[in-house]
């Protein structure tokens, strides 16, 4: 699984910033998988509003005026599509 997610991460065009700087091996899905670490898409106590705005545009998604159900959908919509 952590070559098939290095080779996903290198062929995109544009590399999310958090996805950045460490390389693929210490920053990526196999590595939260081992951790135990995951993204909470609930606004009091994972991603704020904003933040998921921000990691939105990062990959390619347009947040204005949608909920943060809508603009959870799209993260979700877009991560695949770009697997």
């Amino acid at each position: 699984l952590q070559y098939y997610v290095k080779e996903k991460r290198d062929s995109l065009s544009v590399v999310p910033q958090y996805l950045q700087g460490k390389g693929c091996f210490n920053h990526n899905l196999w590595k939260g998988f081992l951790n135990n670490q995951s993204i909470v898409f609930q606004p009091n106590i994972g991603w704020s509003n904003d933040l998921l705005s921000e990691r939105l545009i990062e990959i390619g998604g347009v947040p204005s005026h949608k909920s943060y159900y809508e603009k959870t959908r799209d993260y979700y919509s877009l991560l695949i599509k770009k697997l």
